[in-house]
């Protein structure tokens, strides 16, 4: 239930609203049509395979029927936003929603206004020879940096093992282990772990 709603929703409004409207553009030979897409629809969203599955429908849709219709002078295009400062995301945690300004190239949120004038730009004169293309707002650089994470993470997981197996080596051939040597190995590990943490 959920999938239809959000198809009907997300791609049917738009294919019923462009259907209404295409017939005049063509007779016209002009218009411009701009469909509201997400970055998730691009690069999709862990957890959220309806949602993503729908505006990748709208891009496709946009890609599609500007071939279709450039021959009569119509424009179609697709935005595509990435964190915008909306009602949904106004209910995220103030920790959350710096984690996510962070992960953008601007470093921020961005605004709906831009958004906006991004489909005004769009449908105006100033875009006459842009078609069939998808425009990105703020799009979420999180593969790099979750790649870098990654790697730091990796390279830290390694010296704290390799510490660790030291430690139980110690442990496993030394029958004396002195309250000094187990000191000094625990401090190691903690030391590992706190530089671990940091990052």
């Amino acid at each position: 239930a959920e999938w239809d709603h959000l198809f009907a929703v997300n791609v049917r409004s738009a294919f019923s609203v462009t259907k209404a409207v295409l017939p005049g553009m063509i007779s016209r030979q002009q218009g411009a049509i701009v469909n509201v897409s997400s970055m998730w629809g691009e690069v999709g969203a862990s957890c959220e395979v309806a949602y993503s599955a729908t505006k990748a429908a709208l891009i496709g849709m946009t890609k599609a029927l500007a071939k279709e219709v450039g021959p009569s002078g119509v424009r179609v295009n697709c935005v595509t936003p990435g964190v915008i400062d909306t009602d949904m995301n106004a209910q995220l945690t103030p920790e959350d929603r710096a984690a996510l300004a962070d992960e953008t190239p601007l470093g921020r949120i961005g605004d709906a206004a831009e958004v906006a004038k991004t489909i005004l730009f769009l449908c105006s004169e100033g875009a006459s020879f842009i078609t069939g293309q998808c425009i990105a707002k703020g799009r979420i650089v999180r593969a790099t940096r979750l790649t870098d994470g990654r790697r730091r993470a990796n390279a830290a997981f390694e010296r704290l093992t390799q510490a660790g197996k030291r430690l139980l080596s110690v442990i496993n051939n030394s029958r004396g282990l002195s309250n000094k040597e187990l000191a000094r190995f625990t401090d190691q590990i903690n030391a590992l772990c706190e530089k671990y943490l940091r990052k």
